[in-house]
């Protein structure tokens, strides 16, 4: 808890130092005075890291098609089988 304290102040005074006058200039008709990245926050942007990069790296695999075999009037037996 102390090391996500200590990062999330110095982390909070980058932001401010490199972002809040972007951030003035975009949000303009209520601008921050302030960026904070606060306790508990570094866990949080961890885990939608993972989560990016996950998505990111993503292959895509073919698990399993399925198929259908039907008895139908006047055409016998017909297999019907997903494409994509």
């Amino acid at each position: 808890q102390e090391l996500d304290l200590k990062i999330g102040f110095s982390f909070s005074r980058m932001l401010r130092r490199n972002l809040l006058d972007l951030a003035k200039a975009k949000f303009h008709k209520d601008p921050p005075t302030t960026i904070s990245y606060g306790p508990c926050q570094i866990p949080t942007l961890w885990f939608c890291c993972v989560r990016h990069n996950e998505i990111q790296n993503f292959q895509r695999q073919d698990y399993w098609t399925p198929k259908l075999w039907a008895e139908l009037p006047g055409l016998g037996q017909c297999e019907f089988e997903w494409s994509e």
